[in-house]
């Protein structure tokens, strides 16, 4: 495994793991309930979507990051949040697709070759506006869920 692999476990287990607990069991009241509420609905989508995209680029030795973050995020959530089976469930899907879409995403963008066998950089305005974009349309999903519910 390269330093990579183990720089993105350590990641998730601070954005995944760590903070639910810091968020839950640290900070008291409506600040508790304004950072799960922030954990789930902003923070870990953009992780997720920030981690498929650094996996994308070399996604033969990083594919499983996401799984391993998403899993780590269920585990977070069933001790930590107390939360229900169905709300993992819910996200822990939301959280991996978002992840292997910016992954395959990226994974496009940067193997991308023309015809002089190079490879084709993109402008990091469009990665940017790539990301917010998928997080935003991740983040409309999970609030359609929730209000399902």
């Amino acid at each position: 495994m390269n330093k990579k692999f183990w720089l993105y476990v350590f990641a998730s287990i601070v954005f995944m793991a760590a903070l639910p607990l810091y968020t839950v069991k640290i900070a008291a009241g409506g600040a508790g309930l304004i950072g799960f509420i922030l954990l789930l609905l902003i923070v870990n989508p953009l992780y997720m979507v920030f981690l498929g995209f650094n996996c994308g680029k070399n996604i033969k030795q990083l594919w499983s990051i996401p799984l391993i973050a998403s899993a780590l995020f269920w585990i977070g959530a069933a001790l930590f949040m107390e939360m229900s089976v169905d709300g993992c469930i819910i996200y822990f899907a939301i959280y991996i697709l978002a992840a292997y879409i910016s992954m395959v995403t990226s994974y496009f963008i940067f193997h991308k070759k023309s015809d002089s066998d190079t490879t084709v950089k993109v402008k990091p305005v469009k990665i940017t506006a790539f990301i917010i974009i998928i997080a935003a349309f991740m983040a409309f999903i999970v609030i359609g869920i929730t209000k399902i519910d």
